[in-house]
C-alpha cells in the first residue's frame, strides 16, 4: 500500500509534505488544488508523491482523518469530564470548541471548507464518517443527562433543543468577537465568565416565576427519549 512508503519517512519528510498538502486544500480547495504544485511546494521530485498516496482524494483524506484525531480531543469530553447537568455539558463542549479556531487555525480552516460544501462528493464521504462518529458520542454522553430537575410540563426533548439552539447563537456570537479583539488567553477568560452569565439566564429564567403555574402543570407535555442532532466535529 502506498501509504506505507510514506510512513516510513522521517517524520521532518513527513510534515513538509504535509503542510505543503494542507496550504494547497486551504487556498485552492480540493477541486482545484494541484499536486504538481504540492510537490514544488515540499521540493520533492514529480510522482514522487503517488508513491506515498495513491490519489489525490487518499492525501485528502488522510489529511482530515490526521486532523481530526488531533483536535477531538479538545472538543470531546472524557468520561470523567462528562457531567450529569445539561447546561454544564454543552457549555463545556462549546467552549471548547470555540477555542479551536484560534488554537489549531489550518485544522479549522480546512473543516470549516468541508463544512460549507456538504453537497461535495468528497466532502460529502467525509461528514458521513464525521456524522456517524459524532452521533455515537453525543448519544453515550446525554444518556448520562439528569434532566429530573425539569419544570412540570417540560420535556426533555423540548430542554435540550432550547439550550442547543440557544447555544448555537452564543457560539457564532463567541467568532464574531474574536475576530475583532483577536484571541488572547485574557479574552478566553473573559468568554467562560461571560459565557456562565449567559447560561445561567438560561437555566434559571429571565421572569420572576408567577404567583401560579398551574397553566404549564395542566399541560404537561410527554417526555420524548433525545435524539442528538448528529453533529461533525
Amino acid at each position: 500500500m502506498a501509504l506505507t512508503h510514506f510512513l516510513k519517512l522521517t517524520p521532518e519528510k513527513q510534515e513538509t509534505i504535509i503542510q505543503a498538502a494542507v496550504d494547497e486544500f486551504i487556498e485552492y480547495g480540493y477541486d482545484l488544488a494541484s499536486t504538481n504544485r504540492i510537490v514544488e511546494r515540499a521540493g520533492i521530485a514529480k510522482g514522487t508523491l503517488f508513491k506515498y498516496f495513491s490519489s489525490k482524494e487518499e492525501l485528502f483524506f488522510y489529511l482530515f482523518d490526521m486532523f481530526a484525531t488531533r483536535i477531538r480531543p479538545s472538543v470531546y469530553l472524557t468520561e470523567a469530564e462528562e457531567p450529569s447537568d445539561l447546561f454544564d455539558a454543552l457549555k463545556l463542549i462549546t467552549m471548547k470548541k470555540a477555542t479551536i479556531r484560534y488554537r489549531y487555525p489550518k485544522e479549522y480552516a480546512l473543516i470549516l471548507q468541508i463544512m460549507t460544501n456538504t453537497s461535495h462528493p468528497v466532502y460529502r464521504k467525509i461528514l458521513e464518517r464525521l456524522t456517524d462518529q459524532s452521533f455515537e458520542y453525543f448519544g453515550r454522553l446525554f444518556q448520562k443527562i439528569d434532566f429530573s430537575n425539569l419544570r412540570p410540563g417540560v420535556s426533555s426533548e423540548e430542554a435540550f433543543q432550547l439550550v442547543n439552539w440557544t447555544i448555537r447563537g452564543m457560539e457564532e456570537h463567541i467568532l464574531e468577537q474574536a475576530n475583532v479583539v483577536g484571541y488572547s488567553e485574557e479574552y478566553e477568560k473573559s468568554l467562560f465568565e461571560k459565557f456562565d452569565r449567559m447560561c445561567d439566564l438560561l437555566k434559571y429564567g429571565l421572569y420572576n416565576p408567577p404567583a401560579s403555574s398551574q397553566a404549564l402543570e395542566s399541560t404537561t407535555v410527554p417526555d420524548a427519549k433525545i435524539a442528538p442532532e448528529k453533529v461533525a466535529v
